[in-house]
């Protein structure tokens, strides 16, 4: 569902070369994103995210539209989403990484799917993601992200 989704914009990062980011870090922070979802762990999410990261979400209009979101409403957003669906499950896919040119950044690309049965419907969803990771204190963190949601069964 949409409060899972997680992606990020096509906007640059700015970094030095001391502070880039290698594809094994990408890889690391993906991973560790995915198993908090999963977990329903929004502190890990969060960790995962710059300060002032710039979250864009885009639903159709009767799940909310397009929002741009501050770290602490995703929180809220994620938070609500597993207490009104709590067995969903949560599948990311098509993962794609692209390294910016000495490491400044990474943009990633991935498709989620979600699906659960509630309130007598099988509901499911799929997002595409895109989010831009740069270096933070010597660690990968998700500066930007956008997320396109589609839903099924509502």
């Amino acid at each position: 569902m949409m409060w899972l989704a997680l992606v990020a914009s096509p906007w640059p990062a700015t970094a030095s070369a001391a502070a880039a980011v290698t594809r094994e870090q990408v890889v690391a922070l993906v991973d560790t994103v995915t198993t908090a979802v999963r977990r329903h762990d929004a502190d890990t999410v969060l960790a995962s995210f710059t300060p002032d990261a710039k979250i864009t979400v885009v639903a159709p209009a009767r799940l909310g539209g397009t929002r741009r979101l501050a770290l602490s409403e995703y929180r809220a957003m994620l938070i609500g989403g597993w207490r009104q669906l709590p067995d969903s499950a949560y599948e990311v896919s098509d993962i794609v990484i692209e390294l910016a040119e000495g490491g400044r950044s990474a943009t990633v690309t991935s498709t989620v799917r979600e699906a659960v049965d509630a309130y007598g419907k099988s509901l499911s969803s799929t997002t595409q993601q895109r989010m831009t990771v740069v270096a933070r204190a010597g660690k990968p963190k998700i500066a930007f992200l956008h997320a396109v949601f589609r839903v099924k069964g509502l």
